[in-house]
């Protein structure tokens, strides 16, 4: 595309392309005026568009000014890289995500995930409710709040113990909580690690 806006080489190109509406084709030639008026190449992730076909498509596109000799702009170059396939991937895993925390979230039992480090990450309703809290203000913690120090240490010993074996432990608390009506609470917790690349949850 050369930098002759004036004669509307490019935009006359650009209303040729499947798809392409007046509202693209301003968003790309203002993305070229910008190279054009920066001198630096530009990066942008296009929300969506349609390929030859009429297909929607995801891209990475970047704009890059070509200069001559006195570093005067002359033209600009896109490149566009397909990421339909990754934008497609990370919409499948968070419709994944959104499922799980649908179904832990519609049993009756306390859930907790913790990172290597005993950060909580998250937790579900059912947890929220038996001792009320709020998991915003648990998540990223690393001790229970209102437990003693001998019982946070022993919690975090068995978060070890789970990490360190690989192996599941299953045990009835020996301490008595309250739920958030102030009734006390007996229960069993088991601790499984989950295994990913070089590291390990609980």
């Amino acid at each position: 595309c050369s930098r002759d806006w004036s004669s509307d080489v490019c935009s006359s190109d650009l209303t040729s392309w499947p798809g392409r509406t007046a509202a693209n084709v301003s968003l790309t030639n203002n993305r070229d005026l910008a190279a054009i008026s920066n001198g630096e190449a530009q990066v942008y992730r296009e929300q969506a568009g349609v390929d030859a076909e009429g297909r929607p498509r995801h891209w990475v596109t970047s704009k890059t000014p070509i200069k001559d000799d006195a570093g005067t702009v002359t033209h600009v170059v896109t490149a566009s890289y397909d990421i339909t396939d990754l934008v497609r991937a990370d919409e499948s895993v968070r419709a994944s995500e959104r499922q799980l925390s649908a179904i832990l979230d519609a049993i009756p039992i306390s859930v907790v995930l913790k990172d290597r480090d005993r950060r909580y990450l998250m937790m579900n309703r059912a947890t929220e409710k038996m001792f009320g809290v709020n998991a915003k203000d648990i998540i990223g913690q690393t001790v229970w709040p209102g437990r003693t120090a001998e019982q946070s240490e022993q919690a975090a010993e068995r978060d070890v113990q789970a990490i360190t074996t690989g192996h599941q432990m299953v045990y009835e608390e020996n301490i008595t909580g309250k739920d958030r009506d102030g009734r006390p609470i007996y229960w069993m917790t088991a601790k499984t690690a989950i295994k990913e690349i070089g590291r390990a949850h609980v």
